[in-house]
């Protein structure tokens, strides 16, 4: 049997995509099955995706495998008789921040390009064998909205580390991968930075982020006057700078992904401060377990970061905790034998 897996990754939605589908190949590749890596460069900006989905659409893949496996946002498009999905996220900026106060695009347009997609989405999931999602969160709203009956899995952390030569002043430290969207989620965290008490710093990592959100985050540091606090990284978190930690922050906003970088933490026993409407998150969060869950305002945020910092009873118990009581990680083998079965 041959097998194609194909993968479409964006440096805005996450790097899980490349790193399964990367990690999918070897696992297949030493059970001696035939298989080739097929990578889908994708811009998630919504004016153009329609296109991108239409592009994908007629590309023949038919003849090149007996089974294709499509890993991610939206290689699910491509058009096989058998196609299994490994899905970590819809388009973020269409399904997470719509309507909400992050919807900066609602117009009519938007609106028109947004239901477009949608149907784009369900008539081409339709097709596909079999669905397995990488969250519960994933799973309940294609349940929800498209009536699909979907497995979920909480997936292995596939990152491999590499040397960065990054070395920080001592001192206590917060942690924060972030891709920058929504921009509003950056705000809160500085604020949060603000409005503490405590003096920890906050190590903010953005390797996805374009140059002009980059430079945006810097101005915006500097404008608030608190670029000795804050030290922004356009590398890769790695499990050095966790370790150093006193813990690991993520307010993504709704989100249907699980981070790597959370997932990571996780896995690492490092506390995990995040807000009430994150999504995804909560899944691997447990309040009081190995983290924190406050509402999603500034000065919450700064008392619990605050209170992390210089309680050290309480973050020695909160390194104690695991995933929630439940949930489990699913490794390599277990998800091929998942999309195989």
């Amino acid at each position: 049997m041959r097998i194609m897996v194909a993968a479409a990754a964006s440096p805005f939605t996450g790097r899980e995509e490349m790193h399964w589908a990367q990690a999918i190949v070897k696992g297949l590749s030493k059970k001696k099955i035939e298989v080739d890596l097929f990578m889908l460069p994708i811009v998630q900006d919504p004016l153009l995706l329609l296109e991108q989905m239409t592009a994908l659409r007629l590309m023949d893949v038919e003849n090149s495998c007996d089974l294709l496996l499509s890993i991610g946002y939206p290689a699910f498009i491509l058009k096989h008789a058998r196609k299994r999905v490994l899905l970590f996220s819809l388009a973020s900026s269409l399904h997470e921040c719509f309507d909400s106060e992050y919807g900066i695009l609602s117009t009519p347009q938007y609106y028109r390009i947004r239901g477009a997609v949608i149907n784009a989405e369900k008539k081409c999931l339709a097709e596909a064998e079999k669905i397995t999602c990488a969250s519960k969160s994933l799973a309940k709203k294609l349940k929800v909205d498209y009536n699909f009956t979907t497995s979920s899995l909480i997936l292995d952390d596939c990152l491999l580390d590499v040397d960065q030569n990054q070395s920080l002043e001592k001192g206590l430290w917060i942690t924060c991968e972030s891709t920058l969207e929504p921009s509003d989620r950056i705000d809160l965290l500085l604020n949060a930075v603000v409005n503490s008490r405590e003096n920890w710093k906050l190590n903010i990592f953005v390797p996805s982020a374009s140059d002009v959100y980059h430079q945006a985050l810097e101005h915006r540091i500097n404008r608030m006057a608190i670029n000795e606090r804050v030290v922004v990284s356009d590398k890769t978190l790695t499990k050095a700078a966790l370790k150093e930690s006193c813990a690991y922050v993520a307010l993504q906003y709704k989100t249907l992904r699980i981070p790597e970088s959370a997932l990571r933490s996780v896995k690492l026993r490092i506390p995990i401060i995040t807000a009430s409407d994150c999504g995804a998150l909560l899944e691997i969060i447990g309040n009081g377990e190995n983290g924190l869950v406050v509402e999603p305002f500034a000065k919450e945020i700064a008392q619990s970061l605050d209170l992390i910092v210089a309680d050290k009873k309480l973050r020695q118990q909160l390194s104690l905790g695991t995933l929630p009581t439940g949930s489990e990680i699913a490794n390599v083998d277990s998800v091929i034998e998942e999309l195989l079965r």
